[in-house]
């Protein structure tokens, strides 16, 4: 291992690159895949969501997640009560990840506070960034859906099936495709 800066986990914070070698980024990570092995390989509902609010930040009531599920660290991702994931729910939470109340997240979504930067020096010495993204309340994601680094998404949103978000979404609108763009509005009456 590299020796490494003592303050990498505020630089993940901060939005600046930070070395992902670093023992203590190591040893969280390690940590959180060891709760989502158990998490992913039980089978008792009930135990699943005991194992999974030891994982999260904040963990909302009648959460259900549908394993697998993965994140780095778990300890940055909020989730609000009623959200529902699929299976194979990805999020990469090298930052603050907040997921509102009655989302709706389908089979093989990925959340990824955390990429690569496109400097190939930089990446060949493994750091890496991260933005905080923000799910809104009533957001439907659906299945094999990418939502990129610092995104925030309005509530009562809907994120169509194998979309990339690449930019924020406003409340109350419909996007879709590689790069996902504005393909109608929600109604509210």
């Amino acid at each position: 291992m590299t020796e490494t800066h003592p303050n990498e986990c505020d630089y993940m914070r901060q939005c600046k690159l930070y070395d992902t070698s670093a023992p203590y980024l190591l040893e969280d990570m390690y940590s959180c895949n060891k709760k989502t092995m158990t998490f992913n390989s039980t089978i008792d509902s009930e135990r699943r969501v005991e194992i999974l609010k030891t994982i999260l930040k904040q963990c909302g009531e009648n959460v259900t997640f549908i394993p697998p599920f993965y994140c780095d660290y778990g300890k940055y991702i909020e989730i609000g009560d009623y959200t529902t994931a699929g299976p194979n729910f990805t999020i990469l939470d090298g930052n603050i990840v907040t997921i509102g109340k009655h989302v709706i997240i389908e089979s093989n979504v990925t959340i990824m506070a955390t990429s690569h930067p496109t400097d190939p020096m930089i990446r060949k010495a493994y750091y890496l960034y991260s933005l905080p993204i923000v799910v809104n309340d009533n957001v439907l994601i659906e299945s094999n859906s990418v939502i990129l680094p610092g995104i925030v998404i309005g509530k009562n949103s809907v994120i169509k099936a194998g979309s990339v978000v690449t930019k924020n979404v406003p409340e109350n609108t419909i996007v879709e495709g590689n790069p996902a763009i504005e393909v109608g509005k929600i109604r509210i009456e």
